[in-house]
């Protein structure tokens, strides 16, 4: 019994001397446990891959640096361009302001010239009228009847008729047939009171046995001016107007025939 109970302690001062000699052995293990171990890449030596993660980084902070500069230059080719628009835009509003000043002077010379056209087309309708006016025949007396054409015969006459006769009242107004001037008045023999007057184209009509003469000589008349009133002086038998027609203010020849030609009757 003394023996085993010897044995015993024995071997726990054994154990405790083996847990004393582990637990300072503990701090070197844990030593070695903690520092790191660099195990190389299989095939591949570490600062070789160093060197092309390098080259790697390289490439990418270069590309990144190119796609800022392309920024840069993409935002100043867009700044220039905004600012090109810009000009052209006042520049067409500036082009389109003009034309529309252009325009509305162009609008206002039109309207002027339409004006001046229109004035000048009314001045010479006026023109034409006048002219028309003067080339105007018309009948010298007014509520008359023919009594004696152009070529009668008879006793009243030395000769054949010369003339177209209108009976009318005394007193009632004589008017030139034509414009012309009065080359003639006075008193004519068988005639009685005259007036010649001679027109344009160098015809004369000739007003005779007039009451009265409301005219001179070297005066102008145009077609209906009075130029006396109708009567019985000279060689007639009742008051009436003796019209005579003489182109050039040569032979006379049928008033009637001609005052048809001039559109008067």
């Amino acid at each position: 019994m003394f023996v085993t109970i010897t044995a015993l302690l024995a071997v726990a001062v054994g154990a405790v001397g083996a847990v004393g000699v582990l637990q300072e052995e503990q701090p070197a293990s844990t030593a070695a446990m903690s520092t790191p171990v660099v195990i190389p890449q299989r095939g591949r030596a570490a600062p070789a891959y160093r060197e092309k993660f390098v080259r790697r980084a390289e490439v990418v902070e270069a590309s990144r640096g190119y796609a800022r500069a392309r920024l840069r230059e993409a935002a100043t080719e867009a700044t220039l361009a905004q600012r090109g628009a810009e000009r052209r835009a006042r520049s067409l509003e500036r082009l389109s302001a003009a034309a529309e000043a252009r325009g509305a002077e162009l609008r206002r010379e039109l309207a002027r010239a339409r004006r001046q056209a229109e004035r000048a087309r009314q001045r010479e309708l006026a023109r034409q009228r006048r002219i028309e006016e003067m080339n105007r025949w018309v009948v010298p007396v007014s509520n008359y009847e023919i009594t004696a054409t152009f070529g009668a015969g008879g006793d009243l006459w030395s000769s054949d008729h010369t003339g177209l006769d209108f009976a009318a009242a005394e007193g009632t107004p004589v008017g030139s047939t034509a414009s012309g001037e009065v080359t003639s008045t006075g008193w004519a023999g068988a005639y009685g009171n005259q007036v010649v007057v001679t027109h344009d184209d160098g015809t004369q009509t000739w007003y005779c046995h007039l009451s009265s003469i409301q005219v001179s000589s070297g005066e102008s008349v145009g077609p209906g001016t009075t130029i006396g009133a109708v009567g019985a002086t000279g060689n007639t038998t009742g008051p009436h107007l003796h019209l005579e027609v003489r182109p050039g203010g040569g032979s006379p020849v049928d008033p009637y025939a001609y005052l048809q030609e001039q559109g008067a009757l």
